[in-house]
């Protein structure tokens, strides 16, 4: 099973591993070096600008339409960040030296790292599960806090591919990547606040 994690995971980012050809037999290069630290900032930037920007729209007029509805959010968006905080456990950092270690199988890296986040996020959200069933919360505020906290805390799992994009200097792949993850979801709750669900 960790053999076949590691192949899928070498296919979805093939430049960051040490197997560096095509199926054509192609060589694939690396940015050369003069790429401009301010140009991949920039892509960071935006992505950051945008997804925090949305962010605050829609807690704003969730806040305005329903002062209920804006506490349960919040409670679940607390719940996730602690599942965040447990799955990630400074992973990401030691996972860059990894990757830049001469030698180093990457690939077999990012597969541990992203087992271990996996395992962590799962104990992490059988505390949530429990937590939320001592609390007896509503059967709605409990789907509610289960689902949201447990995708706000897969942000962990997500974060193993950014780090392997930023070591390989592809920001600007990272940076569509969020702009785009971050205008699907918040566009889609601030449809769902403006135009009501879908029938």
């Amino acid at each position: 099973m960790f053999h076949l994690f590691r192949r899928q995971v070498s296919q979805i980012l093939p430049a960051a591993f040490d197997g560096t050809t095509t199926a054509e037999g192609d060589t694939l290069h690396r940015k050369p070096a003069s790429h401009r630290i301010l140009h991949k900032f920039a892509y960071l930037l935006s992505a950051y600008w945008v997804r925090e920007g949305l962010q605050a729209v829609f807690i704003i007029s969730l806040a305005r339409h329903s002062a209920t509805t804006y506490g349960e959010f919040m409670l679940a968006l607390s719940m996730g960040q602690i599942l965040l905080f447990v799955a990630e456990f400074g992973f990401n950092q030691h996972l860059v030296s990894l990757l830049v270690r001469e030698g180093n199988d990457r690939s077999d890296s990012l597969a541990q790292v992203s087992i271990l986040k996996g395992m962590l996020l799962a104990c992490g959200c059988f505390g949530m599960l429990l937590f939320v069933y001592w609390q007896d919360y509503p059967a709605g505020l409990q789907a509610l806090v289960f689902v949201l906290g447990t995708a706000v805390g897969m942000d962990a799992l997500a974060s193993t591919f950014f780090v392997a994009c930023e070591v390989e200097g592809h920001q600007n792949l990272e940076g569509k990547i969020k702009t785009l993850g971050a205008a699907m979801g918040f566009g889609y709750g601030l449809s769902l606040l403006f135009l009501g669900p879908p029938l």
